[in-house]
């Protein structure tokens, strides 16, 4: 499942909403009804995801947490602390046992989903991490940062694979013609 301000569950019967107003939104996927509102960061929600299963939903804030949520009824499971700076992205894995949350603070940092505990760090970007991805089968993570750069990351060590950093980055991140 991807990041976004805005996410669908895997099995559309549910869309979840990130807001400048510091909550997260749940609604019908159906017929669009508000069913609740996620209250407990103190600052911008900046994206939400939900686990492959829809079991838990995850909200990425400008207060330096990640909240997980329980995805059924909204009801708040952790809050994960560790970012120095706004984190922009948080992603599960596919299998839904891990989280990767992307940060301002230039650095990717890996959680357990079942106990909430911190796994590791990923370091290397030079400025903020804007979005995070696994890959199918979660051995590898990949970043995009304003640093104008793309890395490919091993998620047992934590170490940098490849940095991919190309004329087109730039037109992407910053709109500059070539």
């Amino acid at each position: 499942m991807s990041s976004s301000l805005v996410t669908f569950s895997s099995d559309s019967s549910k869309i979840a909403s990130a807001s400048y107003d510091h909550t997260v939104r749940l609604w019908d996927g159906k017929t669009g009804a508000h069913l609740a509102t996620l209250k407990g960061h103190s600052d911008t929600a900046q994206s939400v995801a939900f686990s492959a299963d829809g079991s838990r939903l995850a909200s990425a804030s400008d207060d330096t947490t990640v909240r997980l949520w329980d995805g059924k009824t909204g009801a708040h499971i952790a809050t994960l602390v560790g970012h120095s700076d706004r984190v922009t992205s948080a992603i599960f894995s596919v299998d839904g046992s891990r989280l990767a949350s992307a940060s301002c603070d230039n650095v990717i940092k890996l959680w357990d989903c079942k106990t909430a505990a911190y796994i590791i760090t990923f370091e290397g970007h030079s400025k903020a991490v804007t979005c995070v991805a696994f890959s199918a089968n979660d051995s590898r993570l990949i970043s995009a940062s304003d640093d104008m750069t793309i890395r490919l990351w091993d998620v047992k060590t934590g170490g940098s694979i490849v940095t991919v950093q190309d004329i087109l980055l730039r037109f992407i991140f910053a709109g500059t013609p070539f």
